[in-house]
Parts: C-alpha cells; sequence; structure tokens
C-alpha cells in the first residue's frame, strides 16, 4: 500500500525527551535517589555524579555491600527501578498521546523489549487506558526466505527479512476495521504456518515491540504524528575499582544465550555463531534511528549477573570443553567473578524472567 493512510488518530503533541547530557544526570540522580544500593551506604548522590565519569556504570563493591545484607530486598530495589522507567512512559503516553495511538517500541537483542512492552500494557490498563502488544517478531518472513549476506549466510537481522508488507496490512486490518490476522512465527522451524485473529477495541494504545520498530520503513506509509516512539537498551558496565567486568554488550549475549537455549532450543554455539551477525545487523539497522525516539529506557538490573552465573554455568557443562566455542568459557569465567548468593528468588514481575523463565 504505497498512498498515505489518513485516519482518526491523533496525537496532540509529543514531548521529546532526548538523552542530553542534562536530562542524563536528572536521571542518574533520580536513580541514586530511588536506588541507594549501587551507591553505598551513606553515599552522597550529588557527591558520586561529580565524581562519575560515566552516569551508567555498576560498581560490584558498592553493589555486594548491599547485596550482602539482603539479596532478595536488594533484587527488589533493582525491579522497582526498572518499573520506574514503565510508569514514567505510561504517564508520558496518557497525557500527550490520543486514546488511540500506535507506540513504536525497538532496542537491541537481548534488551528487554517484549517484558518492556508487556509492563507497558499493564500500567497503561492499571491507568484505564486500554492497550494491545504486538510482537513484531512474528512478521518476519520464514527462514528460507531471509535475504542472503555477502558471505552466503542468511541475514536475519536486516530490516528485509521482515515482511513489511505483510506488517502495514495488518496495521490498516487494525485502524480499518478493529481486527486483524497476525501470523505466529516459530522460531524453532523457522516457519509461520499458524495466525492469530487480534481484536483492537476502540480507543486503544497498541504497543508494536521489536528490533527494527523505529526503522522509518515500518511508519513510512502512514502519518508519522500517529506513532510514538521509544527505544530501549541495556546500560553501562561492571566494573570492580578500574576493571571492567562485564559489558554492555557481554550483558545482552549473556541473556541472548540463555533465552535461546532455554526458549528456543537453540545451543550455545549456535549463539554465539550467529552473534558477530547481530551486532552487525544492530549497527547497520538498528543504532542509526535510536535517536528518533521520544522516550528511552535503560533495561539493566544490578543483580543480573549474580543470577546467570550458576544458569549459564550449568548451560556450559552440558558440553565437553573441546566441543564448546571458545568464547563461552571467557563469558563464564567473567560472570565467575561475581559472587555467590543462596536462596535467589527472581519476582515474578522481574525483567529477566523473559530470558530465565518464571
Amino acid at each position: 500500500m504505497n498512498a498515505k493512510i489518513f485516519t482518526h488518530l491523533s496525537i496532540n503533541k509529543k514531548l521529546q525527551i532526548k538523552n542530553n547530557k542534562y536530562f542524563h544526570n536528572f536521571l542518574f540522580f533520580l536513580y541514586y535517589l530511588l536506588f541507594p544500593a549501587c551507591l553505598g551506604k551513606g553515599g552522597n548522590p550529588m557527591q558520586l555524579l561529580a565524581n562519575q565519569p560515566d552516569p551508567w556504570r555498576y560498581d560490584v563493591e558498592r553493589i555486594e555491600v548491599e547485596a550482602d545484607s539482603d539479596f532478595n530486598l536488594f533484587m527488589k530495589y533493582c525491579d522497582n527501578t526498572f518499573a520506574g522507567y514503565i510508569q514514567t512512559l505510561a504517564k508520558t503516553i496518557i497525557k500527550y498521546c490520543d486514546m488511540q495511538c500506535f507506540i513504536l517500541l525497538a532496542g537491541p537483542s537481548a534488551s528487554g523489549k517484549t517484558t518492556a512492552a508487556n509492563m507497558l500494557k499493564n500500567e497503561l490498563e492499571r491507568r484505564g487506558t486500554k492497550s494491545l502488544s504486538i510482537s513484531m517478531d512474528n512478521f518476519f518472513k520464514p527462514a528460507d526466505k531471509a535475504p542472503f549476506l555477502e558471505n552466503g549466510e542468511r541475514d536475519y537481522e536486516s530490516i528485509n527479512a521482515l515482511d513489511t508488507d505483510a506488517l502495514h496490512d495488518f496495521i490498516c486490518e487494525l485502524i480499518l476495521h478493529g481486527k486483524a490476522l497476525m501470523p505466529l512465527y516459530d522460531f524453532a522451524n523457522g516457519t509461520r504456518d499458524k495466525c492469530e485473529q487480534i481484536v483492537m477495541n476502540p480507543n486503544t494504545v497498541v504497543i508494536l515491540e521489536g528490533i527494527h520498530a523505529l526503522n522509518p520503513k515500518i511508519s513510512e506509509n502512514f502519518e508519522h504524528n500517529h506513532f510514538y516512539k521509544v527505544y530501549i537498551t541495556a546500560s553501562g558496565e561492571f566494573y570492580r575499582k578500574t576493571e571492567i567486568l562485564l559489558t554492555k554488550k557481554e550483558l545482552r549475549l549473556t541473556r541472548r544465550i540463555i533465552r535461546d537455549y532455554i526458549f528456543r532450543g537453540s545451543s550455545i554455539n549456535n549463539t554465539l555463531t550467529m552473534w558477530h551477525n547481530v551486532i552487525a545487523g544492530e549497527r547497520k539497522y538498528i543504532k542509526p534511528y535510536k535517536n528518533n525516539a521520544d522516550f528511552f529506557v535503560y533495561s539493566t538490573l544490578a543483580y543480573e549477573p549474580y543470577v546467570y552465573k550458576n544458569i549459564f554455568n550449568e548451560i556450559v557443562q552440558k558440553y565437553s570443553n573441546s566441543k564448546l566455542n571458545p568464547e563461552a568459557l571467557k563469558l563464564a569465567e567473567k560472570l565467575s567473578v561475581f559472587k555467590d548468593y543462596s536462596s535467589i528468588n527472581v519476582s515474578a514481575d522481574s525483567l529477566i524472567n523473559e530470558f530465565i523463565g518464571e
């Protein structure tokens, strides 16, 4: 469909929240007021702000001071901080958007898009706004229809691996008729043979989440003011003194390996083999559009490495070292430096259930 689609949807005005240095600092100050765990007992958030070159860094020594007293309470602090992001986003949408609009939620692989979308849906509904969450992953082309890279491998990260025509038709059907058939993608087999009917009631906020949600091809056939754009990503490195223990990219890789193994039946080696193309695809197809976002969400939880450590090791131990990608052993070694905590009870509402399951 080439013509622009005009509907009754409109957004009165948008709050353009861009992450300039002042907004970063403001968020950072609020972060440590709400979540003193990384600050350390008796710390001064303004002093730390002045002395901290990168506001999105996680001091392991300070984390463990808080975690040692009650690790489960520490996790609750982290979860509440992330929930605060979602609550602020929901309030912004309700204040600045009409009751019926589309939220485009994008971010790199293993950034927490699905959980963020579901949490946003629940928060909007808690505040009296009808909402619907749609995963754009369901609109990927069958694996054997994905485009090729120059080396002859399939490029599953390309925007051209997404069936944008089917997605546009789906959006149009929702707008015009209030219902549409959505394909269901089977990641284990790389197929989408089944469909589900989605019904959109009047005055509903529709959340479309996927790695390519901010790509201009997604909204090119529609009036741009019909969409509110959100970008989610992991933030910061975990460090001790001057040593970086785990980067945000390594955190996402850990999330991805665990998730793929548990939910998609993918081996560690398979995930690591794809990871190079995943990162290359992010640089080419995702990050160029992140500054088009109206709102940014940061998904790193300070307790994640402590939870992933043993889960990751259990997966690694299922393989003989001779058959395991060396990168997996390097990542396991990086996670090994994080302290062991017993009786870890991950909340049913935690973001990390997207990767480890409940």
